[in-house]
This record gives structure tokens, sequence and C-alpha cells, in this order.
């Protein structure tokens, strides 16, 4: 059967086949100048997939290696720190410890020793800010302001006074540029409380070691805080530094049996001792570092509207901030009928709490409200006002990177967990950081359990109570105070030294991670490149077929279309 071919099927074909290898040519040139050969998903839509999925493993691998890069600069620099800049100082301050507990040596050397340690101090407050790349090292993540501030402290030997010197029931501001002593002078035994309620209280203090002594009258002061609450305080001023003993404060009324002015007492020093003595009643003001950073052992508490009388505490472990807000006031009266919400996204979504609130003591006012991953223990001694809050946030001090896939390290180290010092409370009173925890106290508040009350005053691992005690010792020329500094050193050596070790491990680790990263950074690269990229000779004798092809279209076409009846009349 024949066809009847007309111009119009010889145009269109042409066409279509000029077009045709056009495109394979043009194809093949795009792949010459880009050296892939799947430019559009068009050209191999299984290959594209595979290509972006490559393409996302490596940007994925590259973020890796940059974490790895970051989190090795922190940890070379806090390994600096720890294994070699810090020891060197503590081997200095070991070796002028060991001079001062020489019998030998007068006053006046061990305070010319002192100034020396006042330096040695300041160069571990220094170690203990250093920044990396402007963001301190050892302060969590409030790694914009440093990680310590210089303060002061207090310090006994006496069971009494060092109990609630260690716990942190006390107050202290002021200055000093030297150790200051103070005695609680008085004829009879007692309480601190009974002692000032029976007619006032005179302490006395010293700059010199007990050279020369002023005599003051325990006074009494208050100050208000932000919330409007009054705290009640018993003050010393000793030069300027005024120390400050609980009265009454929401912790402690004036009527509980916990409070640390009832429950320190006093050993009568009398007038005639110009001597300051360790085990006889004498407190030391001496330089101590206050830790300013995060920390990852604590719950903080926020009061927002509730006003004084007010205090909680909660239990539990919470991943964020969880607000509580009272949604038709509180009865100090009738705590049971509380009604109440939550909050988990800082107040922008509520819960109404379908949990009956729990009466813990209805001596004490203390109701616990359930919440998302614990609960609140809300102790009432006055009416908490309609939609008043309180916010339970948890405090995380590690900074962590991601160094290889869902694995995470933390690059820095919490400044207190490390170098000791002291932190300070809600209230502004200070507490010494104590590494293994703070001790157990006896149902009175009076002492350690199964233990001697001397254990506060060793907080071993302490390094700034460790070197505060030894400027302490130097400057009242205390030569057993010398000596127990070795001691102490030594364990806090150790402890120092454990710590770098961590760190070294730490870094051994990243290493390991970026030779991984390393190696899988090639590995994709090969991958891809099999996929993505084009082979230049192939593609050479691809573009010389396509070439000629393409030449030979428009000849033939060129001839052809020449072609025409008139021709042959």
């Amino acid at each position: 059967m024949s066809i009847r071919i007309t111009q119009g099927l010889i145009y269109g074909n042409y066409v279509n086949q000029m077009q045709s290898s056009l495109a394979a040519y043009m194809n093949s040139a795009e792949q010459g100048s880009t050296q892939k050969k799947i430019n559009t998903p068009s050209d191999d839509p299984a290959g594209m997939y595979t290509i972006l999925n490559l393409r996302n493993t490596q940007t994925y691998n590259k973020r890796l290696m940059s974490n790895c890069d970051t989190a090795k600069g922190w940890l070379n620099l806090e390994d600096k720190v720890l294994a070699t800049q810090l020891p060197t100082v503590i081997t200095s301050i070991k070796e002028l410890a060991e001079q001062a507990s020489t019998g030998t040596y007068t006053a006046v050397q061990r305070r010319e020793i002192a100034f020396q340690v006042r330096q040695q101090f300041g160069s571990v407050l220094n170690l203990a800010n250093t920044e990396f790349n402007g963001k301190s090292l050892f302060a969590g993540h409030k790694y914009n302001e440093l990680a310590f501030q210089e303060g002061l402290a207090l310090s006994s030997k006496d069971e009494s006074w060092n109990t609630q010197i260690a716990l942190g029931n006390y107050k202290i501001e002021g200055n000093a540029d030297t150790t200051i002593a103070f005695q609680i002078v008085s004829d009879d035994s007692g309480t601190f409380q009974e002692l000032y309620d029976a007619g006032g209280l005179k302490y006395r203090w010293t700059k010199d070691g007990g050279e020369t002594w002023i005599e003051n009258t325990v006074m009494e002061s208050s100050e208000i805080n932000e919330a409007g609450d009054t705290y009640k305080y018993y003050t010393l001023d000793c030069d300027g530094v005024s120390v400050k003993i609980p009265k009454d404060t929401p912790d402690y009324p004036e009527s509980s049996v916990l409070n640390p002015a009832k429950l320190i007492n006093i050993t009568p020093v009398g007038d005639s001792e110009g001597y300051v003595d360790a085990n006889d009643g004498t407190v030391y003001i001496r330089p101590t570092a206050y830790y300013q950073g995060d920390v990852n052992d604590e719950l903080q508490i926020t009061y927002m509207g509730t006003g004084s009388g007010v205090s909680a505490e909660a239990f539990g472990s919470f991943s964020g901030n969880t607000l509580i807000r009272f949604d038709e006031g509180l009865s100090f009266n009738n705590t049971v009928t509380c009604h109440w919400s939550y909050s988990t996204d800082n107040g922008l979504n509520w819960v109404k709490a379908s949990a009956t609130p729990m009466v813990v003591s209805d001596e004490e006012k203390s109701i616990r409200l359930p919440v998302p991953d614990g609960y609140i223990d809300v102790n009432i001694t006055r009416d908490i006002p309609i939609n008043s809050q309180i916010m339970i946030h948890p405090e995380d001090a590690n900074i962590e990177y991601e160094i290889t896939k869902d694995t995470f390290i933390t690059v820095n180290g919490v400044g207190k967990d490390i170098f000791g010092g002291y932190v300070t409370d809600f209230y502004g009173n200070s507490r010494a950081v104590f590494h293994g925890g703070m001790p157990e106290l006896n149902a009175d508040g009076t002492g350690l359990v199964g233990e001697n009350n001397t254990a506060f005053n060793d907080q071993e691992n302490n390094l700034f109570e460790i070197i505060g005690d030894f400027i302490g010792a130097l400057e009242t020329n205390n030569q057993d105070g010398c000596q127990e500094t070795l001691v102490k050193l030594t364990k806090a050596e150790e402890y120092i030294l454990m710590q770098s070790t961590k760190v070294g491990g730490l870094e051994n680790r990243v290493d390991v991670a970026y030779d991984v990263l390393t190696s899988q950074k090639t590995d994709i690269s090969e991958r891809l490149s099999y996929v993505e990229d084009i082979d230049l000779t192939e593609l050479l004798v691809n573009l010389q077929r396509q070439q000629i092809t393409y030449q030979t279209v428009l000849q033939s076409a060129s001839k052809i279309m020449n072609l025409s009846l008139a021709n042959y009349l």
C-alpha cells in the first residue's frame, strides 16, 4: 500500500529530527559546561533524589565537623587551665604554706606571705574567669558574665558558729583589705538571740590579729526586697564590713526553733583575752569567690504578685519553665479549695489543673500542687492574691555540641563544681559549695547526722575556700591553720587533676569523632561524584557523534526540501 508523502509531512518530520538532535547536542554541551551529568530533575529523577540526599548528608557532616572544631577549642583551653596553669599556681601556694607552717616564722613574716597568697588568689580567680571567644569558660549558659566575683565569707572552728556559717545562715556586705576577726563579748553562755534579748550583746573585732580590739554593740536592721518582703537581721559592723545574722525571714520566722540566731551558742570570751584563738568562738572575715554562673543541681522559684509570707519548694525533673497561677486566689484559712492552672510555654497557653491539691501540713499551711514532670509544695502564712503566679525554672549549665549523629558532649565546666567558692541564695545569704552535696542536719538543725560538726569546716576540694582560709590564718598568725592548708591543698590538687583527666578524655573522644567524620566526608564526596559528575571521555565522544548527527540532519533535510515537481515540468 502506497503512502502519500506531502510537503507538510516532510517538513514536520525534518523539524522534529532537527530539534531532537539539537536538544541532545545542547544537553551534552550543558553537561560539559557544568561538569554534571544531572542538571535538572527531568534528566534522571532517581539520580536527582540520590544527589539531594547525599548533599543533605554532606551538609550535616560539615556541621558536625564544625561542632567538633568548636568543641576542641573549648576543651583544649579548659585542659590548659586545669592541667597546666592551675596546678602551677597551687604548687606555688603549697610552697608558701610550707614556709608559713614553720614554727620560727613571726606574725610579720606570715603577713608578708599573706600578701603573696592574695596575689595567687587573684591568679586562681583569673583562671576561673577564663574566656573562650569572649565567652566565660566556667559559667554555664551565663557565659556573657564572669563566672566568679571576689567577695568575703566567714569561717570558724567553733561548732555552733561553724554549722550556721556552712549552711549560709548569714549575709555579708562590704570590703576588707585584710582579715577581720570578731568575737562575741559576754560573761554568760547562751544563744545569740537569748543574749541579745537579755539586754543587748557586745562584740569586738580586730584587723591586726588581736593586737588591738574595737568593741561595738550588736544592732538590729531590716531590709525590704523588690516583692515588699521585710527581712530582719542582727548586724555586726566591723570597719565597714557588715555581718548580718537572720532574725526573721520567710524561711526562719522569729518564732521558729530553726532560726539561726537561736542555734548559735555563744562561748563566753570575756574582755581579758587579747588573742585570736581558733577554738574560742572567734569568727574570721576573709576573702573568697562567689559563683555567678549556672548550675545543674537546683530548681529556682520566682514569686510574682504573691506578696510576703509565701515560700515554695519544687521537686522533679523539669526540662523547662513551669508557671503556676492561682485563678481564684488562695485563702490562708481554706487551703483545700485551691483553684489553679499551669503553663509550660511561659504563659502562652494555660491548663486548668484537674488534680486535687494535697494538704501536706495543716499546721504549717502547706499544700502540694502536681505539675508536669514533678510537683511543688507551697507554704502559706497569708492569703495569696488572685492571678498571682509562681514560676519553677530549672538551671542548666551544660553547653553541648553534637559531634556525631545524636551524640552530644558537654564542653564546659561548672565553675562551682571545679573551683568551689560560695553561692548566694534567694535571700542574698551566702552558702559554701560542698562538692559532695549539702551535709544532712539533725531534726533540730543543730548539727550533722552521725558526724562531728567540724566536717563543715573541711570543705574538701573547695579551692577558693582553702585559699581564703589560708589567707585568714596568715593574717591572724595562726600556725595551725597554715599547717592544715597543706593537707587541704594536696586533696584539692588531686581533685583538679581528676577534673583535667575528664577533660582529656573528652578531647580524645572529639578527636576520634573528627577522624570518623573526615572519613565519612571522603566517602560522601566519592558517592556524590559517582552519581553526579560527568565522564569527560564519554562526553567528548557523545559531543562528536551528536554534532555529526545534527549536521547530517541539516544537510539531508536541505536536499529533500529543495525537491519540487516544478523541477520536472
